[in-house]
């Protein structure tokens, strides 16, 4: 694994197959099977190549990579590629409309480009139970959009997202401070951290943006990067506001579902023009 998402320069062409082997060993190998203590025990894979990008060091600017997430069909996920992303998201919480089956993401990701990051989203699922659709799925990586415990995945196979909720009326002072006690929690267990909008206690998918012109809210993301994590801001993105949240916030990367969907489906005008503007945003 040479980037949590990857880069769009290397990549084969749309419609290429991909290795069976879909799960990233501590040694830097592959396997398309579970290994044993997946999630327990084992070495967590470095974020140290990730740091230029979150800090901003290194010879020139980074891009800001894309994530488009709520993929539900081939089509949508060819279209997706098409448009530029670097990373697809598939959501396995049943509750949520994008919800999808392992078997359906897994015959999606046969036909997807050798480099683009494959994520699956989870929500208070078991370690065994994620470890089990991520190999039956071909992802990856995992993100955590619930309450999980960072101890349970601890030293996981996969690199590993945890997305912090954002409540979309404004921080407080006692919300920072809670994220901040998160943020050490999962120091040395995540490899990014996801800031989704919250509204109604939702786990996110609220099409809400983060209020990221708050005092507050520029305050958490001083704090997430000053513990070192790359930070990927979701919630409320379209092409028409993700221009400015990226000069504001400058993340590491962006994350968008219903802002680029026309009647509930991905739509690819809107796809193109949200990673356009991402490209044209971080000077790539």
């Amino acid at each position: 694994m040479s980037r949590l998402f990857s880069n769009r320069g290397a990549r084969s062409g749309v419609g290429g197959s991909i290795p069976e082997t879909t799960l990233l060993t501590t040694d830097g190998s592959v396997t398309n099977k579970i290994p044993a203590g997946c999630g327990i025990s084992g070495k967590m894979p470095s974020i140290e190549h990730l740091r230029p990008a979150m800090s901003g060091e290194g010879t020139g600017r980074e891009m800001v990579r894309v994530k488009i997430c709520g993929i539900r069909s081939l089509d949508e996920a060819l279209t997706a590629v098409a448009a530029g992303a670097d990373a697809l998201g598939f959501v396995f919480v049943q509750s949520s409309k994008r919800s999808i089956s392992p078997s359906q993401v897994a015959a999606v990701c046969g036909r997807l480009p050798g480099f683009i990051s494959r994520v699956g989203v989870f929500a208070d699922a078991p370690v065994q139970q994620v470890a089990e659709i991520a190999a039956a799925a071909r992802l990856t990586v995992v993100q955590l959009h619930g309450d999980e415990d960072p101890a349970a995945f601890q030293g996981y196979c996969l690199p590993v997202v945890k997305a912090l909720r954002v409540p979309v009326n404004g921080m407080t002072k006692g919300l920072l401070g809670q994220t901040a006690d998160l943020l050490q929690a999962w120091q040395g267990v995540a490899q990014g951290i996801i800031l989704d909008a919250c509204a109604n206690g939702q786990f996110g998918g609220s099409g809400q943006a983060v209020p990221w012109r708050e005092p507050l809210v520029q305050e958490l993301f001083r704090l997430v990067k000053g513990y070192g994590f790359p930070l990927i801001l979701a919630g409320g993105l379209h092409p028409g506001n993700v221009q400015e949240a990226i000069r504001i916030v400058r993340p590491y990367a962006v994350d968008v579902s219903s802002g680029v969907e026309a009647g509930g489906c991905k739509n690819s005008v809107l796809m193109h023009d949200f990673v356009s503007t991402v490209r044209a945003a971080s000077g790539a």
